[in-house]
């Protein structure tokens, strides 16, 4: 951490100056928690401040669910948050196992709204052929659902 600090300091000496007046980003991002996905990723060269993130299992977005209505009032109600993007991913192992059906114990919990999703969408999931495809549905599904 102090190396990095010490590098981002010497290349922009005001960096943590700025960041430390606050924050107004444009852009509240909910998405997978999966390690092989970002925002900084997928949106390009994104500094520190400019995307506030929400992320948990699979990007689930229930309406009971505190921690995302509270990311998502605060984003909107204080910060002034103008765009807000739900963001799946293919691969994501939350959509796998919701698809898989066995036990995962709290997650079970967790992934019930996907869970829902495949129960409401059996018949155009059994359509869709191979497991790459049913995923990829699932996925666009959960998004939309958000």
């Amino acid at each position: 951490n102090e190396d990095w600090a010490g590098s981002i300091a010497a290349e922009q000496p005001a960096y943590f100056e700025t960041l430390a007046k606050g924050q107004s980003p444009r852009v509240l991002w909910f998405g997978c928690a999966d390690s092989r996905t970002t925002p900084a990723t997928i949106l390009g060269n994104v500094e520190l401040g400019e995307v506030f993130v929400h992320r948990n299992i699979a990007n689930v977005l229930p309406v009971t669910d505190l921690s995302s209505l509270s990311v998502l009032t605060y984003a909107v109600g204080h910060l002034g948050v103008e765009h807000v993007v739900v963001c799946g991913h293919s691969q994501c192992g939350g959509v796998k196992g919701a698809i898989s059906g066995g036990a995962l114990g709290i997650l079970d919990h967790w992934l019930a709204p996907v869970k829902a999703l495949i129960e409401q969408n059996k018949a155009a999931l059994d359509a869709a052929g191979s497991a790459a495809a049913k995923e990829a549905l699932v996925t666009k599904l959960n998004i939309e659902a958000g």
